[in-house]
């Protein structure tokens, strides 16, 4: 499903753009005489309150900074008429964090760090190293420990949603099936192929690292060489030799050695992020359950391929997707109910907004979501 399964629970008004949670920035407490100074000569008021929570001015100018650095990394910008509204939505969000965090138990802390670990493992390892993922970090405004925070602090947010207003949506099976019968187009799936791969490169594979392996190309003399070689291997697999033994002989691609030289494809047209290089697809494509390929060539050099298997383009059955659409169901319940739990927490905690102008936008907003409900 194209969105269904990429919507994620991000607690309404308590989370920020690019899992920039709202904690205090702990900077200052490990240099006191610059924290002192800063607060001697710009005084940090308090901009709201309530019942065991406090939001200051410097809390909120953090998350505007991070909010705008991530959009100027999208090429997107604020316009300053709209500075206040986005103001007024973050401390929004900045309360119902604190609230939120006051009611957490231990139980929920719990669930919430292995939460917090499982994301973090998750983010890094889709960035390509450690060293790029701490430059991310930076480029927007964070340290490691604080963006462990933040995501931390999400995590136990998560949880107590769960908790308090998840635990009382019910989806029945009929509503489930409702919603499949009547979104069929978000449960297609293309044709699937699964193959394996040997690549014979025509690129200097010397260089230990793979952001400088490929670029540079061999001298004829050698790329007539790997010609050879690679024909010699693909006679071989035509014979017969087992395709796995030439792979992990054979194959400069290193990436899926390990794995026996194997892929999972769709056509570029159906999903470009499990497709290959045009040359690749139009072969393995054209090519039956246990076929082997003639030599394919590219700018990295000659490739054989063998097909292991072909699932057909279909619909995912609902016994698959049930459990899926359920949570999605959920999830979006669990939405239209938020904006009322959230009013109820502040209305209970007694919070007041302090700055006249964010709490006159504040108000505007509450009364134009009554007049749509």
């Amino acid at each position: 499903m194209k969105n269904i399964c990429h919507i994620v629970l991000l607690v309404g008004m308590c989370v920020l753009i690019n899992n920039s949670l709202f904690s205090q920035d702990t900077s200052s407490a490990n240099n006191p005489s610059q924290s002192s100074k800063a607060i001697d000569l710009f005084p940090d008021e308090v901009i709201a309150k309530g019942d065991g929570i406090e939001i200051k001015r410097s809390q909120l100018d953090e998350a505007f900074v991070l909010v705008r650095a991530n959009l100027m990394a999208g090429s997107q910008y604020i316009p300053d008429e709209r500075r206040k509204v986005l103001e007024a939505r973050l401390l929004d969000r900045l309360i119902a964090t604190q609230l939120l965090l006051k009611k957490a138990t231990e139980e929920d802390k719990k669930k919430a760090e292995e939460s917090a670990k499982k994301f973090i493992d998750e983010v890094k390892s889709r960035t390509i190293s450690e060293d790029v993922f701490m430059l991310h970090l930076k480029a927007n405004g964070l340290s490691y420990e604080k963006f462990k925070t933040r995501v931390l602090e999400q995590a136990i947010c998560d949880e107590i949603v769960q908790r308090e207003v998840k635990s009382g949506i019910t989806i029945s099976d009929q509503e489930i099936k409702k919603f499949y019968d009547e979104n069929q187009d978000e449960f297609k799936v293309p044709e699937i192929r699964k193959i394996s791969h040997i690549l014979i490169s025509t690129r200097d594979m010397s260089d230990p690292s793979p952001q400088l392996r490929f670029k540079r190309e061999l001298s004829d003399e050698q790329k007539k060489e790997k010609k050879k070689l690679a024909e010699s291997v693909l006679a071989r697999a035509k014979k017969g030799d087992d395709f796995v033994k030439l792979v992990k002989e054979y194959s400069d691609d290193v990436s899926s050695r390990e794995r026996d030289g194997e892929y999972t494809i769709t056509r570029a047209k159906d999903n470009p992020r499990t497709a290959m290089m045009p040359e690749l697809e139009a072969a393995a494509f054209s090519l039956s359950a246990g076929d082997i390929s003639d030599l394919i060539t590219t700018p990295y050099g000659y490739h054989i391929i063998k097909v292991l298997d072909i699932k057909p383009a279909g619909i995912r059955p609902l016994s698959e997707v049930k459990d899926e659409i359920k949570k999605y169901l959920e999830q979006k319940e669990v939405q239209k109910q938020l904006p009322d739990y959230f009013n109820k927490l502040k209305k209970n905690a007694k919070v007041q907004i302090l700055d006249p102008e964010l709490r006159e936008i504040q108000e505007k907003m509450l009364k134009s979501s009554d007049d749509t409900k």
